[in-house]
């Protein structure tokens, strides 16, 4: 029984058997929403996003639109490696007018993707053409349709959207909390480069319908000034402000092109905006005043040598994925570990002879929902279904956190290799071994159920396996990650 589910086009994932999913879909159309009221609601609506809601309400989904494009250039291909090593998001959507994304560094993404186990989805769709019944700029038409086309898709599934020259420094995860993260490259002309939202933002339905008003003369109308002049200097509250730190101004071209900058990582940018198309800087006068760099095109054997910031940069993401493909032996997996996460964040829990949630079993899971943010809870019951105020008010609190949860039916094991358990014992071995045979089955956290989850285990996912000892010769199974 799924209680809380998001749908999405899953994809086969383990270290043996990946691949990716090309599905055409019809035309986004979205229908006004508002975000669910949370459980505890953080304060009015007009205070979403000063301090946010208690817990993520944006899904770690990233966003590329491609038209006229069906292969990976070299500045999408660092982006999707900074996204890999530095967001870790669950998914990458990449909304494309092609039928199939080809060549080596589309392999190369692929194969990344697998190793940090990282869901894959190229989304076939149509280009638009007309919004609101307008046709669209001759002369801008493919950028207004890709404007068009990230918040189309925001509002279905809400997430970050980067332009496919967007390189992540840093994790947004901590804007997850907000309803809409914006930029802004001046005081009235937000960055569109990077969004953050849920996919039922105010802002982002508004943004929208701005375009019944569509300029199809100028290139940057739309997209970045009307918004604010119609929405948000009128209603400020409605987004969570960023002030440049998303790396979309003209000051970021000499930071990246004239300049070695060694402290990038630690600079206050999330992110920055390369400028680069294809595989070439663009828009050369606006970003360096018209003074053309000694090397303004880019490849992976050019980079190697560059002095400046952006060289370091793309180096370290190059690095990353030699540092991935030619990993350490097996005898270092749990000292070193894996540079990514191995195991999926799923908690489990094992319950046999009951049919309710008692109260030490609610505290462990309201402190899971809490601390661990799992993505999914399984609770492996040998019961029909579970029942009770308790389980009433997780299902809800697991609902509000965006947290599946799946109540399991399974049989109470009563022998093991052909042994009958223990006629007094019986009850604990049968767990005891249903939590060996789940987690050989799914991966994950195994809880019992009376274990309370002080801060995040995630540390301890690029590890093999995770054990913890009651003393030298007996280890605790009472918790396993």
């Amino acid at each position: 029984m799924i209680l809380a589910c998001f749908t999405f086009i899953k994809l086969v994932n383990n270290f043996s058997d990946y691949h990716i999913v090309y599905k055409t879909f019809p035309t986004v159309s979205c229908d006004k929403q508002h975000i669910q009221s949370p459980l505890v609601k953080p304060d009015p609506p007009d205070q979403y996003n000063t301090r946010g809601f208690p817990f993520d309400i944006v899904p770690n989904i990233i966003h590329y639109v491609l038209f006229n494009v069906s292969e990976i250039h070299f500045a999408h291909f660092i982006s999707i490696l900074s996204v890999l090593k530095n967001q870790r998001p669950d998914r990458i959507y990449i909304h494309c007018d092609c039928r199939e994304l080809r060549g080596d560094r589309w392999r190369r993404v692929v194969a990344i993707a697998r190793l940090t186990g990282t869901e894959l989805t190229v989304r076939t769709i149509d280009r638009p053409t007309e919004v609101f019944g307008r046709n669209l700029s001759v002369e801008y038409g493919l950028w207004h349709a890709a404007d068009v086309t990230r918040i189309q898709a925001l509002r279905e599934f809400g997430g970050v959207y980067l332009d496919r020259d967007v390189y992540v420094i840093k994790s947004f995860s901590e804007f997850f909390k907000y309803e809409m993260t914006v930029d802004f490259e001046t005081e009235n002309v937000l960055c569109n480069q990077v969004l953050i939202t849920h996919k039922n933002a105010r802002f982002l339905s508004q943004y929208y319908e701005t375009y019944r008003e569509y300029n199809a003369s100028e290139w940057y109308y739309n997209a970045g000034e009307r918004p604010v002049l119609e929405v948000i200097n009128k209603q400020p509250h409605i987004i969570h402000r960023m002030d440049g730190q998303f790396g979309c101004r003209p000051s970021i071209c000499p930071y990246l092109y004239t300049e070695a900058n060694k402290d990038w990582k630690t600079s206050g940018y999330y992110s920055i905006h390369f400028l680069i198309r294809g595989d070439e800087l663009s828009q050369i006068y606006w970003c360096l005043g018209g003074k053309t760099p000694a090397v303004y095109r880019f490849n992976e054997t050019i980079v190697e040598s560059l002095s400046n910031t952006f060289g370091s940069m793309a180096r370290d993401v190059l690095h990353f994925e030699l540092q991935l493909l030619n990993h350490s032996p097996p005898d270092q997996y749990n000292i070193s570990g894996f540079p990514f996460d191995i195991v999926p964040n799923i908690i489990h829990y094992v319950l046999f002879n009951v049919s309710e949630i008692h109260f030490a079993h609610f505290i462990s899971i309201l402190s899971v929902l809490k601390n661990q943010r799992p993505d999914k809870i399984y609770i492996h019951c040998d019961c029909r279904e579970l029942r009770g105020d308790r389980w009433r008010r997780v299902v809800t609190i697991a609902r509000q956190t965006g947290t599946e949860l799946t109540v399991r039916t399974i049989d109470r094991p009563t022998e093991v290799f052909g042994q009958k358990l223990s006629a007094e014992s019986g009850l604990w071995h049968a767990a005891d071994i249903t939590r060996i045979q789940v987690l050989r089955e799914f991966g994950g956290v195994y809880l019992d159920r009376d274990v309370y989850v002080i801060k995040s285990f995630n540390p301890f996912y690029k590890y093999e396996m995770t054990i913890d000892f009651e003393n030298e010769n007996l280890l605790c199974n009472q918790i396993l990650i």
